[in-house]
């Protein structure tokens, strides 16, 4: 065992022995952290219905992950539906997410702190036959402790961005002595693979699988919820509405100042703000106020009908979890953390829709998904505020061209769909490697001709 490794698990341990107590505290005067205290502590009470059917347990850190697991899952299910599947998830934002997205026979917890003693409880109380790592969790007490019970780990829909990767190389000597405890890496895109294997990463388990957030959207994406939506957001008439979702930093400010120009031209224009953080509802709210535009808050429409408040020329996304469903509302979308050096945001949620997609410069994070859009026309950067109004004014003007462009756009994502099934089936032939019971069952499948 290297002293790199060695010195994280202790540095580890001794955190976690600082940070109790006030964790503790904390759960004792809040209800939901009293709920996950146990979760986080790996003592977990799940039941094992059947010892020869193989238990997968995926990891998620947050709602993007979870909702790529919710589609690796639905492809594990259809090659393997006798599969127990255990899901985690590492914020409650995320736990939050797959409660209302799972199947209720998939087992959902708080993930457990990544400290030796509390990994080796939830090992032993969750008994994986395989460990499946979604995107970038990567967590060397969890990895260390799952090696030495000789069980298959796997990184799936992995992904190393070109602003991370400084930070991995930083750390390279960890990385070099827990990565090769992963068996197999299913990784995006051809860069996420060549970072992986620059930090040590054995390069013959690594494959290019593509990205299994793809293979949802269009799904979810259902033009028969539409009516719905636009009841829900108080959205009646035939105005056109301009969506800004996901803004980081002064984006949103920045935004108000580009839709004030955009009124001038087009006065019924609606705007849909959705910052990524909460917390910069005040701020959202207080620019409003300085610019004497009228607005409301998600929160505050009508619960029932949505329509109370249908006159509204600004709605501020206030809620988690909506800003899905809100790109169907929009004729042309703009996707944030992408005028700031903040790696950009998802932009094939609105192309799911078919909605023309915009960003900033700054996409490192999702680069793949920004040369899909633009190999196919569906989507466009812009590099600052002025071009932004541009385009927008230019799409707003001219909307069967938005129209085209947002059926590129949904175009050039049902083209690439299918990563979960190739995950789905890499996953199934690591569990070749679990126990002989396990070999048994998948036997047996394969002589009834499922395999």
């Amino acid at each position: 065992m290297s002293s790199w490794y060695t010195i994280y698990r202790w540095a580890s341990a001794a955190i976690f022995g600082f940070g109790f107590v006030p964790l503790a505290g904390y759960s004792l005067i809040d209800a939901d952290a009293r709920k996950r205290l146990a979760d986080r502590l790996g003592i977990y009470r799940i039941a094992r219905s059947d010892g020869c059917c193989p238990r997968i347990w995926l990891h998620a850190a947050s709602m993007g992950e979870v909702t790529v697991a919710e589609s690796i899952i639905a492809a594990i299910r259809s090659k393997l539906p006798e599969a127990q599947i255990v899901l985690s998830a590492m914020t409650p934002h995320g736990f939050r997410h797959g409660v209302a997205r799972m199947p209720a026979d998939v087992d959902l917890i708080q993930a457990p702190l990544d400290v030796a003693p509390l990994l080796s409880h939830a090992l032993n109380d969750i008994r994986p036959d395989l460990l499946v790592l979604l995107e970038t969790e990567i967590w060397p007490n969890w990895i260390m402790e799952t090696a030495r019970r000789k069980i298959p780990i796997a990184m799936v829909n992995g992904r190393i961005s070109s602003r991370s990767i400084g930070r991995y190389r930083l750390l390279r000597p960890l990385m070099a002595e827990i990565l090769p405890k992963i068996g197999w890496f299913s990784m995006i895109h051809e860069a996420d693979a060549e970072r992986i294997a620059s930090i040590g990463a054995p390069a013959e388990r690594i494959v290019v699988n593509g990205n299994a957030k793809f293979d949802m959207l269009c799904r979810r994406a259902d033009p028969g919820r539409i009516r719905t939506i636009r009841a829900s957001f108080g959205v009646d008439g035939d105005d056109p509405v301009f969506l800004a979702g996901s803004l980081r930093g002064r984006e949103s400010v920045r935004i108000l100042d580009v839709y004030r120009l955009l009124k001038e031209r087009l006065p019924e224009l609606r705007l849909i703000l959705a910052p990524r953080h909460l917390q910069r509802i005040g701020e959202i709210v207080s620019a409003l106020h300085e610019r004497k535009m009228p607005f409301v808050l998600k929160t505050r429409l009508a619960s029932s009908s949505g329509t109370a408040f249908g006159g509204w020329d600004v709605l501020v996304l206030d809620t988690m979890g909506e800003l899905f469903d809100a790109y169907a509302l929009a004729d042309v979308v703009f996707c944030g953390g992408s005028l700031v050096p903040k790696g950009g945001q998802n932009i094939m949620e609105p192309a799911s829709w078919g909605k023309p997609v915009l960003y900033g410069p700054h996409m490192e994070d999702f680069q793949d998904a920004r040369l899909v859009l633009e190999r196919e026309g569906g989507g466009g950067a812009v590099r600052d505020d002025q071009e932004l109004y541009r385009q927008v004014l230019r799409l707003l003007q001219f909307p069967d061209e938005a129209l085209r462009m947002g059926q590129k756009a949904r175009t050039a994502l049902v083209r690439h769909e299918g990563a979960s099934e190739r995950h789905a089936e890499g996953l199934l032939g690591m569990l070749g490697h679990a126990t002989c019971n396990q070999k048994r069952f998948l036997r047996q499948h394969q002589s009834n001709g499922k395999y």
